[in-house]
């Protein structure tokens, strides 16, 4: 027996803590002892898990028509709705219904051994040891000793059973963090059958929840641009309207006299050209981390062409970034299959106006359907036509964002990470935007001679804002309009070599510089590579295999290209086909289409003209 009196601290079954002091051993072997509640005032001890209750709840999965995601807030259990019972996986939109409702763990079909799929919950395995010896008090100090380090927002939670067709073992136990803030563990405990192909149809799970004692606010953005403190919800489809505001908006509190946050998300709302861009030394890396999940995300800072607040192209933010001009020889592939010159990838964003200085952070919605990732947080101002945005790295989870130092200045130190964007507002010509999209040649002279059709080794060009795309001559150049001269010229630069090339339409005057081409619009292409076609079938389908698993939508329009040629010696015809299925893994897609065939002239293919192996492009408008 240790030396009397000896003080203990007990800690029931029941979770209920005792601070006991063994007075004495009596002489008939017994001991004297005292003993009170740890925490003075609370009363008898409670009833098993009152002071933490514990919630249980099976999720089938999400093809069964029963409940298939959880909200772990409220422990409220969700069905897919039936507009969703389909063929093919829409992904995208189910995220979207599960973000809208605050799901946090979801059950896919055939997820292969109880794979939960976290929507927007960060979590990570807790310390090695079992559900009953966790205590609330554990999980504060587990989030205390976390400090800085990472807390995951993956996008399943495995199970780690010891046999994986029956469940026999329990999986780990993981601390997690919900996007309302709320903090808690859970756990995957089993698995209800029957089991298809060693895939169990429901997965039972249970959890126990407490709000942090200081609740994460109004760290994930409403969807859409946005104003801070206007809305904190992720509810409704991207716009970039102003945000309704009411009883449930999450306010923070009202912007200062003579800031009107409405009038200035309007300023914002418009078409921003890049005119200088400084960066730290580490500024790379940290650009490639914020657009990781977009085309061309392995581009430098510099290469943005444009912001463009007006959410005209499917997100409230889209930033166009253009690949350095190629200097090259004309490429040996067939002119169709480059990839095109500009990258547009979207963003939310919120603006916070009433900040000194005005705060802006950005938040990624790529691929989409995916849970929201703050990707930057920074500071911009506005004056008149002129924007300036300055950005710095962020953390991938609300729990740590408050480590990250947000700028508070619009200069760049050598030895940081940050961006600053100097743009202006974007107001082109009117004979710009005549020039804007595909055209085929139709008539070209060179040094007055005209060149027959299959000389030409430049068959189309493209103009999307003020750079130019030359198919079968390698990337982009930006070009300058000069309408005040008297034969309209085109100069297209490549600012790399300093060099140009002429470009001007045929005048009433017959004349013409050395070379001159007369274009045509062309209502498709250029084109994306999608994937090849694996499948032919006699029924007026195709199938396709295709590496872009976030990218292809039901009842879109794809191109498959051929490298047949006619009796007239034309080539790189094309089938359109529509897709009607969609079924992804997590590497690929397989798409089932159906078609309908017609040549570049708008006349019917023959129907077995499309071939496997056969390329699959998506044209881009």
């Amino acid at each position: 027996m240790p030396k009397t009196p000896c003080p203990l601290r007990i800690t029931t079954k029941e979770n209920r803590r005792f601070d006991v002091t063994i007075l004495a051993v009596t002489k008939d072997g017994g001991i004297d002892l005292e003993y009170r509640l740890a925490d003075p005032g609370t009363g008898a001890a409670a009833p098993a898990n009152q002071d933490w209750p514990e919630v249980e709840r099976i999720l089938y999965t999400d093809m069964s028509g029963k409940e298939c995601g959880i909200d772990l807030d409220t422990g409220k259990l969700y069905a897919v709705p039936k507009e969703y019972n389909r063929v093919v996986y829409p992904r995208d939109e189910i995220v979207r219904w599960a973000k809208d409702h605050h799901i946090d763990l979801f059950y896919p079909a055939n997820p292969r051994f109880g794979h939960l799929t976290c929507v927007g919950l960060g979590q990570r395995a807790f310390d090695n040891t079992t559900w009953e010896k966790v205590t609330r008090e554990d999980v504060r100090d587990f989030f205390t000793r976390l400090g800085a380090g990472k807390m995951e927002t993956p996008d399943t939670m495995t199970s780690l059973w010891a046999d994986n067709a029956t469940g026999a073992a329990p999986s780990y136990v993981y601390a997690f963090v919900t996007n309302e803030g709320s903090r808690g563990i859970v756990q995957i405990v089993g698995t209800v059958g029957p089991y298809e192909d060693g895939s169990p149809s429901g997965v039972k799970i249970r959890y126990k929840i407490e709000r942090a004692v200081e609740a994460l606010k109004d760290e994930v953005p409403a969807a859409g641009g946005s104003l801070m403190g206007a809305t904190s919800g992720m509810s409704g489809p991207p716009h970039s309207g102003p945000p309704e505001t009411g009883e449930d908006a999450g306010a923070k509190e009202p912007a200062p006299p003579g800031v009107s946050p409405a009038a200035e998300l309007k300023t914002l709302q418009a078409e921003w050209k890049v005119l200088r861009v400084e960066k730290g030394e580490d500024a790379d890396r940290s650009w490639a981390a914020i657009c990781q999940f977009g085309f061309g995300s392995g581009l430098a800072p510099e290469t943005t062409h444009r912001l463009d607040f007006r959410a005209n192209r499917g997100y409230p933010l889209s930033v166009r970034r253009c690949s350095p001009p190629s200097i090259s020889t004309p490429s040996p592939l067939p002119p169709l299959s480059h990839l095109p010159p500009w990258y547009d990838q979207g963003f939310e964003y919120r603006i916070d106006p009433a900040a000194t200085p005005k705060t802006f952070d950005l938040f990624q919605v790529y691929p989409a359907g995916e849970k929201k990732r703050p990707a930057a947080q920074g500071i911009y101002q506005i004056d008149g036509d002129r924007l300036k945005i300055c950005l710095t790295k962020c953390l991938p989870t609300p729990l740590l964002q408050e480590h990250i130092q947000r700028p508070n200045r619009f200069a760049i130190e050598n030895s940081s990470a940050d961006i600053l964007f100097v743009l202006e507002r974007y107001r082109p010509p009117e004979d710009e935007k005549a020039l804007q999209g595909f055209w085929d040649i139709i008539w070209q002279v060179t040094d007055g001679v005209p060149v027959p059709e299959e000389n030409r080794r430049v068959r189309r060009w493209s103009f999307h804002d003020d750079y130019a795309f030359i198919y079968e001559r390698g990337g982009p150049v930006p070009f300058v309009l000069d309408p005040l001269k008297r034969k309209e010229t085109q100069n297209v630069q490549r600012p790399s070599r300093g060099s140009a090339a002429k470009l001007p339409q045929p005048t009433s005057e017959g004349g013409h510089d050395e070379d001159v081409r007369e274009f045509a619009p062309k209502e498709n292409g250029p084109w994306h590579f999608v994937g090849v076609v694996t499948e032919v079938g006699g029924d007026g389908t195709v199938v396709i295999s295709s590496g872009e698993v976030n990218g292809i939508r039901q009842d879109e329009e794809l191109e498959v290209i051929h490298g047949e040629t006619d009796d007239k010696g034309a080539s790189r015809r094309f089938a359109l086909v529509r897709v009607t299925s969609v079924a992804r893994t997590s590497a690929a897609a397989r798409v089932v289409a159906a078609r309908r065939f017609l040549d570049e002239d708008g006349k019917r293919f023959v129907f077995d003209r499309v071939k496997v192996g056969d390329r699959v492009m998506r044209p881009v408008r």
